[in-house]
């Protein structure tokens, strides 16, 4: 089963969500604000990526709004994942699980390559 991880504010996390539907792929969407994440969640996003710093969307709003200090934190994994956890749009969207495979971010190619 896909899991979609987002918000549903964002545009791309929506892009992602009309690919998957316009290509008939069943999946679950996981609203992170409503849902939330847990640092297990994270830990195991973090193993199956190459750079874990890839999950932090350091363009965002919530970045910028952290004190020196915790975006400081947040450069080691192990005070990362409760601070996302604790601002959960600290996480790059879209995340896409399928169970085999997991994206960071949204690109058609990776997804038509990964996914059809």
């Amino acid at each position: 089963m896909i899991v979609l991880y987002g918000i549903a504010t964002c545009s791309t996390v929506k892009k992602a969500r009309n690919w998957l539907t316009s290509n008939q792929l069943d999946y679950q969407y996981h609203d992170i604000r409503l849902a939330g994440l847990s640092v297990e969640l994270l830990g195991n996003f973090a193993a199956r990526v190459d750079d874990w710093q890839c999950l932090l969307n350091k363009k965002s709003a919530s970045w910028r709004k952290l004190s020196a200090e915790q975006q400081n934190l947040a450069l080691t994994l192990r005070k990362a994942l409760p601070l996302i956890v604790e601002h959960p749009t600290l996480l790059k969207r879209p995340i896409l699980d399928s169970g085999t495979h997991l994206f960071v971010g949204f690109d058609v190619a990776i997804y038509e390559r990964n996914l059809l």
